[in-house]
């Protein structure tokens, strides 16, 4: 028997266990169980009836909440879903409830469906309240981050960062800081608190340079700083860092962000550099970031010889990726600086090549016109194609 046949008759029995045994204690842990593996859409529609029917009178009973999470993850119908949100909300306001271990994931889902905005307004004072004193619960970071996502008015938004700079105070090294750390950079709008998140992300920087989720902090302080003294020390870190981290994956994600905010030309240089060099490794140009890096150094001027290299390492990319969403801003770009005559025509009958394979791509229009004046006009055809403009 195969395993398919033995689900479908593991599903059956289930569907026959749940129908009369509502009180049993396993029952919403089953339920769920099913809603994840069955597919039958009239398999399906009747759980829903049995769950939706379950929950009426058991708001006190283990995991109504959980069964309440399950059907508003499947639940298609906006009027059923919506009822299912007005028990939500009132299963939350029950007292005591605010202690339970499932109600910061039911405010969460709730507050990722409801879309009626006094509901929403009602969640949000909700989550605010829950908030306060629960510090030490492990799912507070994921509550706050949740408010953060959703709340519109800026004072509330002012006190759920000042909560969360207190927060990382106390936790400097929790699970969730970085994660916390990057939200707030992403919504912070005051000055005063935008430097003093910008100086607590430094300071978690300190010490954690081999941590997966330092480039992630890095460039997004990168992104927001703007006092000058605390973009000079981030730009320090960040090529401090490089140094001996050229394996990593986000090594060159690093450099690029550098580019993008260096000052100095010396110090810029040096970055140029490095990314040529990096650029330059064969087993680099596999790599879904190469692309990026190859545009971010071409952006600068560079020597006859080093172009050449780089065009022809761009031709050798063109060649294996043609079906990159990048492959045409590449091919721009190299046309653009290509000073090699032979290089030049590579690059043309890449194009041509590729126009005549993916007639239909979005970026068709794109290539033509990186051709046009570089390729006879009858090579440049294609459904997507504007026609060369008449001559008045």
């Amino acid at each position: 028997m195969g395993r398919d046949a033995r689900l479908d008759g593991l599903v059956r029995r289930g569907l026959a266990w749940v129908v009369g045994r509502e009180d049993q204690p396993e029952w919403p842990f089953l339920i769920q169980k099913l809603l994840d593996v069955v597919v039958d859409e009239t398999r399906r529609t009747e759980l829903v009836a049995l769950g939706v029917t379950w929950l009426e009178g058991r708001v006190s009973r283990p995991g109504w909440a959980r069964v309440i999470q399950k059907l508003l993850d499947v639940v298609e119908d906006k009027e059923q879903r919506s009822e299912l949100a007005v028990r939500g909300v009132g299963w939350l306001k029950l007292k005591d409830r605010e202690d339970q271990p499932e109600w910061p994931f039911l405010i969460q889902k709730l507050l990722d469906v409801v879309v009626d905005e006094t509901r929403r307004t009602e969640l949000v004072a909700l989550g605010i309240t829950w908030l306060e004193g629960k510090e030490a619960r492990r799912e507070w970071i994921y509550v706050v981050q949740k408010m953060l996502d959703v709340v519109v008015n800026e004072k509330q938004r002012t006190d759920l960062v000042d909560r969360g700079l207190t927060w990382l105070d106390r936790r400097d090294d929790g699970p969730g800081c970085s994660h916390l750390i990057q939200k707030m950079l992403g919504v912070v709008v005051d000055e005063t608190q935008r430097y003093k998140l910008v100086a607590r992300g430094l300071t978690w920087l300190e010490g954690r340079e081999v941590r997966r989720e330092w480039t992630y902090v890095f460039e997004k302080l990168l992104d927001v700083v703007v006092d000058e003294t605390q973009r000079s020390e981030l730009v320090a870190r960040g090529l401090s860092w490089l140094e001996g981290a050229e394996a990593r994956p986000d090594w060159s994600h690093v450099v690029e962000a550098l580019l993008l905010v260096s000052s100095d030309e010396d110090q810029r240089q040096r970055l140029v550099d490095r990314g040529y060099e990096w650029l330059l490794v064969g087993a680099n140009r596999v790599r879904p970031q190469w692309k990026h890096m190859l545009l971010a150094v071409l952006r600068f001027e560079l020597s006859s010889s080093r172009l050449e290299a780089l065009v022809a390492e761009g031709v050798a990319w063109l060649v294996d990726n043609g079906s990159s969403s990048h492959w045409s801003r590449v091919l721009a770009k190299l046309l653009e600086v290509a000073q090699d005559a032979v290089q030049s025509i590579a690059l043309v009958e890449q194009g041509v090549a590729w126009l005549h394979n993916n007639p239909h791509h979005p970026d068709t229009g794109l290539v033509v016109e990186s051709l046009r004046g570089r390729a006879p006009n009858d090579t440049l055809r294609g459904p997507l194609i504007a026609p060369e403009p008449a001559a008045e």
